[in-house]
């Protein structure tokens, strides 16, 4: 009698796990570094490149994947995760409270995260970069491919 064997899961369970264990730590991940940086006052979107890497991690240690759809996952885990983070460091943990439970806000807060992050100056676009490699190291570290 199998009670608690890593092998006996199907793929569906362990997609299941791993989205609901990247998602807690997208969140967590999240909120902390939105934290730090808006404590800061000072732009550090390098933390990005470890939130992906971590939410990756988180993934492949839970759902023990293999196939590009945990990598996707990872991806879109981290992209969530900069988002929260993004939306902490413009609102502050408050606002950010206030957001997530008034959903007419949702539009205009991604807007001008849209805004923020598409602005032409050197810190934006470096800033932009970051991103991009912390939601490419959530691609990569999530499965096996």
């Amino acid at each position: 009698m199998k009670i608690y064997n890593i092998d006996a899961f199907n793929r569906n369970s362990r997609f299941l796990r791993a989205l609901l264990a990247g998602l807690a730590a997208a969140i967590v991940l999240g909120i902390a570094c939105g934290t730090l940086i808006s404590s800061l006052h000072v732009e550090a979107a390098i933390l990005y490149i470890g939130v992906g890497w971590a939410v990756g991690e988180v993934i492949k240690k839970a759902g023990h994947g293999v196939g590009t759809k945990f990598c996707v996952l990872g991806a879109v885990l981290t992209l969530f995760a900069i988002l929260i983070s993004d939306t902490i460091m413009i609102a502050g943990l408050r606002g950010f409270g206030q957001i997530v439970v008034t959903p007419s806000l949702w539009f205009g807060t991604l807007r001008t995260l849209l805004a923020m992050n598409l602005s032409l100056n050197i810190s934006r676009v470096l800033g932009l970069m970051f991103r991009i490699v912390g939601i490419y190291y959530g691609y990569s570290n999530a499965g096996i491919l």
